[in-house]
């Protein structure tokens, strides 16, 4: 049979490696908790974004007026639907084509 031995030493850097790892759970649970802080302030924004730009396109698509939103090269990326009207024509049909045509 053989014996197995354990010096003061042995136990001394056992307690060194044991508290080592304490620490490194304990920031990691610090980071843990810290990450999903900003994962629910994130999910919480991105609600705010959301609310705010179904706000934005019902003002747009509902306004009394024309609105055309134009790349510099005059094509239609977007319009209401008082434009479409004014236009006689659906969106769909508005949709990329150009000021120029």
């Amino acid at each position: 049979a053989s014996e197995f031995q354990i010096s003061s030493r042995d136990i001394t850097e056992l307690r060194q490696y044991y508290e080592k790892s304490q620490n490194l759970l304990e920031e990691l649970r610090l980071h843990q908790t810290e990450l999903e802080n900003q994962n629910e302030e994130l999910r919480m924004l991105r609600q705010q974004a959301e609310i705010s730009e179904r706000k934005y396109l019902d003002l747009y698509d509902n306004a009394p007026n024309g609105y055309f939103t134009l790349e510099p090269n005059g094509k239609i990326t977007d319009v209401n639907l008082t434009g479409a009207a004014l236009l006689g024509k659906s969106r769909e049909q508005i949709l990329n084509t150009s000021l120029q045509n």
